[in-house]
């Protein structure tokens, strides 16, 4: 069974100096590794037919895409919001 050495120098406040620091990590098994495969996968995947929850707008919303759908009719230019 493998292992990863971290190696490195740190300050120790409580005596005062450089200490020379060592972690030794166990490598993850091949069941360990499929495991967060699988789960990071299952997070990051979307429903192919997903669709958002429609929301209603408030009135000033409402408003306002009723001008910009008004203004686009006649051909005006829409100031880009920002």
């Amino acid at each position: 069974m493998g292992a990863t050495y971290i190696v490195g120098d740190g300050f120790n406040a409580s005596v005062g100096r450089e200490e020379a620091l060592m972690w030794i990590v166990p490598e993850p098994t091949g069941g360990l590794m499929l495991a967060l495969a699988l789960s990071a996968l299952a997070l990051c995947r979307r429903p192919r037919h997903h669709r958002a929850t429609p929301t209603v707008p408030t009135r000033l919303q409402a408003r306002t895409l009723r001008e910009r759908r008004a203004m686009e009719r006649k051909g005006q230019s829409i100031k880009a919001e920002g």
